[in-house]
């Protein structure tokens, strides 16, 4: 068995080990509600990641390709059992990044509606692991991708792919490169 991942914004999520007073026991902060983002078929986005999360990297490296900026990177993990406990229908479906191999690794949970999607937003607050990759490995993952054109470079956003190319440069954040390369003062 595997994991389901999906990402999330690390401000909405950071509270899963001790849940704010006002959130009873057993439900879930609402704020958290904007990471699960269904299309108008019903249709969740989840990632599909091995049991040994070799794949992990490669999905990170997909998620951060269709980004702005290659900035931190949050998501949650969930044991693929917990989605088989609650019934719920998933299809693989062909994920839609710069990636070359990690779009084999898109689900889609079917059928959202609102009772389904509180039972599937507590499954991953509740029993899910809140991982957090951080700028540096972010950036890391995305030279790596394209040195071994793992990702089509063409698909990634005109400005984080200046900054993927910029490798030999010294480190320096992204807000330093950005506004270089826009002229800001």
């Amino acid at each position: 068995m595997g994991f389901y991942l999906i990402a999330v914004r690390w401000s909405r999520w950071r509270t899963c080990a001790k849940p704010p007073d006002w959130v009873p026991t057993d439900d879930v902060p609402g704020t958290i509600f904007a990471d699960f983002r269904v299309d108008d078929k019903g249709h969740l986005s989840v990632w599909w990641i091995d049991d040994q999360r070799s794949n992990c990297d490669d999905v990170v490296t997909a998620l951060a390709a269709t980004r702005d900026r290659p900035d931190d990177l949050t998501y949650v993990l969930v044991d693929e059992s917990v989605f088989a406990n609650l019934g719920l229908p998933i299809a693989r479906s062909k994920g839609r990044t710069p990636s070359l191999k990690a779009n084999d690794y898109h689900r889609d949970v079917l059928d959202v509606y609102g009772s389904r999607l509180l039972r599937i937003a507590s499954a991953f607050y509740h029993r899910g692991t809140l991982q957090r990759v951080l700028e540096v490995r972010v950036e890391e993952l995305l030279r790596s991708a394209v040195v071994d054109k793992r990702v089509d470079l063409h698909k990634i956003n005109r400005i984080l792919r200046q900054m993927i190319e910029g490798a030999g440069q010294a480190r320096v954040g992204w807000r330093e490169r950005l506004r270089g390369w826009l002229h800001w003062p």
